[in-house]
């Protein structure tokens, strides 16, 4: 899933018309963290398989100097931020937890040559091993034993992402059908902050100002600014929402589907439709067409980044 995911086809972000709302984190890059000694990478329980439970994107704050480290798509009750915790005994340990805490806020991310990293926070460096293989710890600066991390931005805010079914279906916010019109079943996953808490909402690719939102048993694409789009979540095959009214699982809704393949919500405990995130592996020339006809959401760096494309498809095409 790394190699897939790395695997990015070259594409417009929207230029974004709008003031920018810095407590507002729409396309950052995401990336895995990874241990090259054996491929595994860093992921909110500690080392895993890089999966979309894996990827991360840093954020900037509000009046502070250094980054949060956010959980772009797995769900998690103690909070979506790794913060460093301080123990009783003045030693530092390390895990999921409110992205409004002080120990959330205070990553330092250095590069180490061109593209290997050091997490580290007040004196204290991110570490795998203690008290298990897979485990994360936090050691003081200069003992950790093991290589920096590799950094490997993905392609999932390049290209979007499809939200698709076990049978090949996407979802494009109110129903699950053929995924021929690509931009308008490709998504973002974006991060806002609330009085310090980060929230996520899954926003349209195409129409970077629809947003999906649930309300009750209702699944719908509206406006990102509505009152229901935040609290997404993807793991484990689950599109689920967390409205925050409830912190109980039991509570949690997830997106199904009926017969006739439109959408709804249900409780995650009663069932839910398996969905996947998968990348597109190309753009077809009516795609760039249509971009190209959105002039709102281009910039004239997007437009000439475009018709390069175009133009590269067209001349293959001749060429055949």
């Amino acid at each position: 899933l790394l190699l897939f995911l790395l695997c990015s086809s070259v594409v417009t972000h929207a230029s974004g018309r709008y003031k920018r709302d810095i407590n507002d984190n729409k396309g950052n890059t995401a990336f895995f963290l990874q241990d090259p000694n054996d491929e595994m990478c860093l992921g909110p329980k500690g080392f895993t398989l890089c999966d979309e439970s894996a990827v991360w994107i840093l954020t900037k704050r509000p009046g502070v100097k250094t980054y949060s480290l956010v959980s772009l798509f797995n769900p998690n009750d103690n909070g979506l931020c790794l913060e460093v915790k301080s123990g009783w005994l003045g030693g530092k340990s390390v895990g999921m937890g409110s992205c409004s805490r002080k120990g959330a806020k205070k990553w330092e991310f250095d590069f180490v040559g061109s593209n290997s990293v050091k997490l580290h926070s007040t004196g204290y460096q991110l570490a795998r091993g203690v008290p298990y293989r897979n485990s994360i710890s936090m050691t003081p600066m200069g003992k950790a034993k093991r290589s920096p991390l590799e950094y490997h931005p993905t392609a999932v805010h390049e290209a979007g992402f499809y939200l698709k079914s076990g049978d090949g279906l996407c979802f494009d916010g109110e129903k699950f059908r053929g995924c021929t019109d690509t931009l308008s079943v490709l998504w973002g996953m974006g991060v806002k902050f609330e009085w310090g808490s980060a929230k996520r909402y899954i926003f349209s690719f195409k129409e970077r100002n629809a947003c999906i939102e649930a309300k009750g048993n209702k699944v719908y694409r509206g406006s990102c600014k509505g009152k229901h789009t935040l609290g997404w979540s993807l793991s484990h095959g689950r599109v689920q929402f967390d409205s925050g009214n409830s912190r109980s699982n039991s509570r949690s809704m997830c997106v199904t589907r009926r017969s006739d393949n439109t959408a709804a919500m249900s409780l995650c405990s009663e069932g839910f439709e398996y969905i996947s995130m998968e990348l597109p592996a190309s753009y077809s020339a009516e795609d760039l067409q249509k971009m190209l006809k959105d002039k709102d959401n281009l910039s004239a760096k997007d437009r000439a980044v475009v018709e390069s494309m175009l133009a590269q498809i067209s001349g293959t095409s001749a060429k055949k």
